[in-house]
């Protein structure tokens, strides 16, 4: 983790927001930057007004999503611990972030989908940056915080990287594991 508090980072996300950088970006940006990943968060700018601003879900979850993913994801296809684990952490961010705004869809949020026409002015014109959206970005960074804080306390931390492939250590599943595993998959 970073020497710097949460309030801090979600004061720089919110600056980040009103100039210009998208909810995902910044929400991606702030998440990485607490935990101490140096991932670019350009891998974010698609996502912003619900995916290429077609008004789906909300990219400032999305960007949380994919920091906690970042952060315990898996990078070989056969540790489904690690994908378990992200799915559930995603999954309570999501609810989460939901019991904060309502819903988790950008068009419901804003009330109108960003990539439609006029859908950019209404949006500049609406306050968004200030309002709705900035509320997303701040409910996504604290939900993501709070519950990756909750489901690894700071002393359990060594490192805020996540493991390389070769790093992880597993006993070969037997076949049968390995045929049950599969049904349950995905």
């Amino acid at each position: 983790m970073t020497d710097r508090d949460l309030e801090s980072i979600i004061s720089d996300a919110k600056i980040l927001h009103r100039e210009g950088f998208n909810c995902a970006e910044a929400v991606f940006w702030a998440l990485t930057e607490y935990w101490g990943i140096d991932i670019p968060f350009a891998v974010a700018t698609g996502l912003g007004g619900g995916v290429a601003r077609s008004g789906g879900p909300c990219g400032a979850l999305l960007g949380a999503i994919m920091a906690i993913s970042a952060k315990v994801g898996r990078e070989d296809p056969k540790d489904s611990k690690s994908k378990h684990e992200c799915y559930r952490l995603g999954k309570e961010v999501m609810d989460t972030f939901v019991e904060a705004m309502g819903t988790s869809a950008c068009k419901e949020i804003i009330g109108f989908v960003l990539g439609e026409e006029g859908g950019p002015e209404r949006y500049n014109a609406g306050g968004f940056k200030e309002g709705k959206c900035q509320d997303a970005v701040v409910a996504a960074i604290a939900a993501a915080a709070a519950v990756f804080e909750k489901a690894a306390p700071p002393e359990a931390e060594t490192d805020t990287q996540p493991m390389k492939a070769e790093e992880k250590v597993e006993d070969e599943p037997k076949e049968e594991e390995v045929e049950e595993k599969a049904q349950n998959e995905y």
